[in-house]
């Protein structure tokens, strides 16, 4: 009777270690940093699904659209030596000519899907190199966006159908509330933002 019971708790160990083992089989078959989604994309390590080229991929490391502005702003991070944090999809607001009222030109806002990115206490020494940069593409400056204020301002450049907003401000500045006093006045943040810029369609109702 003794040994039917050391068999029973022999057996009960085998299966025990056998469910453990298969435990840590399926543990060591699970992708590290994450489930993947239904594309089988890594989403813990920044991967996305790209419908344009059919694969997963990082877009601060290559785009899955815009192509030419993704390359344009790594061009200009490279120009400028400034240390930007990655690109990413933004949203840009655009003035353009809109109606005429008297001897008044309104302009109105468009609203674009671009990329950009941004930097924070850069050196003035390098934010005049974000303009020599677009000066060397061939972009001119867009007088209706460009705006200037005590502590911030900001300058559109302009290129064919390609344009780009340049925003600069004391470092802080988005935090400031109140009698803010500049702590590094010599330093700038800097956000810039591109897009493609659509023809715009008249409605004639």
């Amino acid at each position: 009777m003794k040994k039917f019971g050391v068999l029973v708790v022999f057996l009960l160990l085998l299966v025990l270690l056998a469910v453990r083992l298969l435990s840590l089989s399926k543990e060591k078959e699970r992708p590290i940093g994450g489930e993947r989604d239904e594309h089988c994309c890594l989403g813990p390590a920044g991967y996305t699904w790209c419908e344009t080229k059919q694969k997963c991929l990082r877009e601060w490391e290559e785009p899955c659209e815009q192509e030419e502005i993704f390359n344009l702003l790594t061009e200009l991070e490279k120009a400028s030596q400034i240390d930007f944090s990655g690109i990413t999809k933004v949203e840009l607001n655009w003035q353009v000519e809109g109606e005429k009222v008297g001897k008044t030109t309104q302009t109105k806002t468009l609203s674009l899907q671009g990329k950009g990115f941004d930097a924070v206490k850069v050196p003035s020494e390098k934010t005049n190199k974000i303009k020599d940069f677009f000066e060397n593409q061939g972009f001119g400056i867009d007088l209706y966006n460009v705006f200037a204020a005590t502590i911030a301002g900001a300058t559109g450049y302009q290129k064919d159908q390609i344009i780009c907003l340049v925003t600069e401000g004391a470092t802080g500045y988005q935090q400031a509330t109140g009698q803010w006093i500049p702590p590094e006045p010599e330093k700038q943040d800097i956000g810039v933002k591109c897009a493609h810029l659509e023809p715009v369609v008249e409605d004639h109702k």
